[in-house]
């Protein structure tokens, strides 16, 4: 059972597997490029071994010399390691625990030893001062070939840099414009002037690049919704002005739409407003109008928080003055407004205008929450503006999980216009674009539909 309403402590199954993710963490700092993937391996556990032998012996020798150091480093260890595993109560990661948790919204949606940097740092210290201790315990024994001892003893502390950079590398392979590309297609699947919610980082933190840095769709207004629970944010959004239309930054199948026009403010949160909510769960159903003529209901019992604020103030604001959209990441958040979207590309959008219903496929070609896909314009959007590069081209399966996972995202609209070309009729342009989502995507389901296909045309199916 995982921590929340129904679990207010942990199991020990849990625990155990929160323990051993930080163990696998802890695996990861000082030869991941050795296997380079999540999988354990011999040569980094060695490594791994031969670090934690040399941080216990300097974690003894500054026991000896120095109490008050040793107090200090081991407090910072221990607090920011295991006290954080306590504290932090976190889903198995997004590695293990698939057996007895099979669903991917049962574990974090990535990696989390970035919350443990500070605890591996303070087992380095250790680790240094025990390669001193080693180096002076040695020293004395070999005599004339001292100097030479202590630098071939001294350049075991280069093997973390040495036995990490490929791993950590951006330079080159599927990863090394990824976060940019997304950045890019996300945005571009956004209509003219629109509003796009985004869950975290992410999905966020590359568009905010795109955006400052090289000037792609400034008109979009991105709302992080992580973000939105903080009150500084949501006023930064209300008081930050809109970007014109750059007709030159749209993809080609936005060009030639009319822009939504005037500059009123995101949202009409006041100061106080935003100061004086609180998280709370409705004691009645809420219903908020919304200037296009739809309403949202939320049911009584839902807790609300500043991210659903955020979604509803800005909804009562702009829904049929400005196209806005949520992020298939972000798409929990679409409340009842499901009927009323469309999927374009990576977005479910609440247009300014009815979309032509004959570009709409429902079914099985469907989005998050059942909202149908576009697909002319989202054939458009993959074929004339979105560019994966090298992700297209290598192999997904041995990247780091939480590029895995976000290709998973980029799979599932070329998976829908797949199956949406197949119930045209369209077979061949639907097998295209189902081998496009199958290579980035490891799901069963896209296996299978596209091993029937090939079958079915007589296409050999490649063995795993």
């Amino acid at each position: 059972v995982l921590h929340g309403a129904g679990n207010p402590g942990r199991t020990l199954t849990l625990f155990g597997y929160q323990v051993a993710n930080y163990v696998q963490y802890f695996d990861w700092q000082w030869a991941k490029s050795i296997g380079v993937t999540t999988a354990p391996s011999l040569g980094r556990l060695l490594v791994t071994l031969g670090a934690f032998s040399l941080g216990l012996r300097g974690a003894f020798a500054q026991w000896r010399r120095d109490r008050s150091g040793f107090w200090l480093v081991g407090t910072l260890c221990l607090v920011t390691g295991l006290g954080l595993v306590v504290y932090m109560n976190f889903k198995p990661g997004s590695t293990l625990g698939y057996d007895r948790w099979p669903l991917g919204s049962d574990h974090e949606v990535r990696e989390r030893d970035y919350f443990f940097v500070a605890s591996f740092v303070a087992w380095g210290v250790w680790v240094a001062i025990g390669l001193a201790d080693l180096i002076r315990t040695l020293m004395p024994r070999v005599r004339g070939a001292a100097r030479g001892a202590m630098l071939a003893l001294f350049a075991l502390s280069l093997v973390p840099m040495l036995l990490n950079a490929r791993a950590a590398t951006r330079r080159s392979g599927p990863e090394a414009t990824f976060a940019r590309d997304f950045a890019h297609a996300l945005l571009q699947s956004v209509p003219p002037g629109g509003i796009l919610f985004t869950w975290g980082d992410n999905d966020t933190f590359p568009l905010w690049y795109a955006q400052a840095v090289e000037g792609v769709r400034r008109d979009v207004t991105v709302v992080c919704l992580a973000l939105a629970e903080t009150p500084w944010y949501m006023q930064q959004l209300r008081d930050r002005p809109r970007e014109p239309v750059d007709p030159a930054s749209l993809a080609s199948v936005w060009r030639g739409l009319p822009a939504p026009l005037g500059d009123w403010p995101l949202h009409p949160m006041s100061n106080a407003m935003i100061a004086e909510f609180v998280p709370q769960r409705l004691a009645d159903d809420l219903t908020v109008p919304l200037p296009n003529g739809l309403t949202v209901t939320v049911p009584k019992g839902s807790a609300v928080y500043g991210k659903d604020l955020m979604v509803l103030q800005v909804l009562r604001q702009n829904a049929g003055r400005r196209p806005i959209s949520w992020s298939v990441t972000a798409s929990q958040k679409i409340f009842d407004l499901a009927p009323a979207l469309v999927q374009q590309g990576l977005v479910l959008t609440l247009p300014i205008s009815p979309v032509d219903r004959t570009r709409l496929i429902a079914g099985a070609a469907s989005g998050p929450g059942g909202v149908p896909l576009d697909l002319t314009t989202t054939r458009r959007l993959m074929t004339e503006s979105w560019s994966f590069g090298a992700l297209l081209r290598g192999d997904v399966t041995g990247l780091d999980g939480n590029i895995q996972g976000m290709a998973a995202t980029v799979a599932l609209p070329y998976a829908q216009a797949g199956l949406g070309l197949l119930s045209r009729g369209d077979t061949t342009a639907a097998i295209a674009a189902l081998e496009t989502a199958a290579h980035l995507s490891s799901q069963p389901a896209i296996q299978e539909v596209l091993g029937a296909l090939r079958q079915a045309r007589g296409v050999p199916i490649p063995v795993p």
